[in-house]
């Protein structure tokens, strides 16, 4: 039995300190960028991230029922760093509240959003998704 406590502990210390140094690194004040997200995509499973980037591919999704009712105004697109993209997905968001104007291509915006590495084929790497919390414009360089 105190192998088996040992095994449990030396575990809950390893998951700990997994958690701890990925915390860590999307804290320490430097932006993450998509490149090192990608390329080890399960230790930012269901982080917060915030990210900024230019949009490409922006897609408004029709109407649909989510959790919690009806969604408007909801929309995909790649955000990219300079060092790749990734998908983002507004819900409710696409239109600005605040001049009340549609996000569009070329746009920079800073994006804080729930990454979701999905479940894939098993041929190549798996989908993500990162579903957004909240975004802003960013002034033009």
């Amino acid at each position: 039995m105190p192998h088996l406590r040992l095994t449990i502990v030396g575990l809950a210390w390893s998951v700990s300190l997994s958690l701890f140094l990925a915390a860590s690194d999307s804290s320490a004040g430097e932006p993450i960028p998509i490149r090192k997200i990608l390329s080890n995509l399960q230790s930012y499973q269901l982080h917060e991230l915030t990210r900024q980037g230019t949009i490409s591919q922006l897609k408004p999704l029709p109407p649909y029922i989510g959790r919690v009712g009806s969604v408007f105004d909801a929309c995909t697109f790649h955000l990219d760093d300079g060092t790749g993209s990734i998908e983002v997905h507004v819900s409710q968001g696409c239109v600005w509240p605040d001049l009340n104007l549609g996000a569009f291509n070329g746009e920079r915006v800073e994006v804080q959003a729930l990454l979701h590495v999905l479940s894939g084929t098993g041929e190549g790497p798996p989908p993500i998704l990162a579903n957004a919390i909240s975004m802003r414009r960013l002034e033009h360089k």
